[in-house]
């Protein structure tokens, strides 16, 4: 197996390959004055009856163009079969159903761009895991529980709490893996502009604590939760996601969000990339 990192994911593929004991697929690219996307394999022997995993998160929609681009190039040279990996599925992942009548399935749509040319297809904390009903039993979802709890415990974390009850489930994983308490923020939506915070029943006085989530945009919501938790007496708070937006479309917010210990995984590349899902990557290509 040979390793093909898309250039929204060239820090995190370098992680995996080095892990899997092999070299990255290298190839050139640029992008048009038209912003559309060329690219070309330096050796295409190389990719001739391998097999390749691609992976390549998607933050804006010419990432998911790029990704096809790349899945294309392999396929026509020759490679006997793809994995895609696709670290940061994008907000199409939330239009998983029709809301409204007029809508469209977008997570079906680019379920089905995907596999086009994928054997399989896997995703890390994917925001809606009904995703993977389009995927005809081609889609694994990671969980990056296991590193975000080595984090914690590194830092003396003892209490993991989730910032709405939506998402007590991923709290609770982690904090089963690190043999401490949790609980869950309880959320009350009094307009459309304001929700009111109740932690009356969280006690953490003199504890240090973390608040998980899957996706932090602005980082508004979290960065709320934790001065909630510093009023109940918390010593230290940490705010953990997987998929760090702030960092590509709120760049002028990250020197408040390492002021306030906010850190996200690897699966969207940025300063605040603090904790990698190299090796739960790793770990599962090897079983192909």
């Amino acid at each position: 197996m040979l390793i093909l990192a898309g250039s929204k994911s060239k820090v995190l593929g370098q992680k995996v390959a080095r892990t899997l004991g092999v070299a990255p697929v290298e190839y050139e690219s640029k992008r048009f004055p038209d912003s559309s996307f060329y690219a070309k394999l330096m050796d295409p022997a190389s990719v001739r009856g391998q097999e390749i995993a691609i992976i390549q998160s998607c933050i804006r929609d010419e990432d998911i163009i790029e990704l096809l681009v790349l899945q294309e190039m392999v396929k026509e040279n020759g490679a006997r079969g793809i994995i895609t990996i696709v670290p940061y599925f994008g907000g199409y992942a939330r239009q998983d159903k029709v809301f409204q009548p007029g809508e469209p399935v977008s997570a079906r749509a680019l379920a089905k761009l995907f596999q086009i040319y994928s054997d399989q297809v896997i995703t890390v904390d994917v925001h809606s895991e009904l995703v993977s009903r389009f995927f005809e039993n081609k889609m694994i979802n990671l969980s990056p529980a296991e590193p975000v709890a080595e984090y914690l415990k590194k830092h003396d974390v003892n209490w993991v709490i989730a910032p709405d009850a939506g998402a007590r489930s991923r709290a609770e994983r982690i904090s089963s893996l690190m043999g401490v308490q949790t609980d869950y923020i309880k959320k009350k939506r009094i307009d459309s502009y304001t929700v009111e915070m109740d932690l009356g029943h969280i006690h953490v006085q003199g504890e240090s604590v973390a608040i998980v989530d899957d996706i932090i945009s602005t980082g508004g919501t979290m960065l709320r939760a934790f001065e909630e938790l510093r009023k109940k007496g918390a010593r230290n708070v940490y705010a953990v996601c997987t998929h760090g937006l702030f960092g590509i479309f709120h760049r002028d917010i990250i020197p408040s969000l390492k002021k306030f210990n906010v850190v996200c995984t690897d699966t969207i590349e940025t300063e605040l990339s603090m904790i990698s899902v190299s090796g739960v990557i790793s770990g599962t290509l090897r079983r192909f």
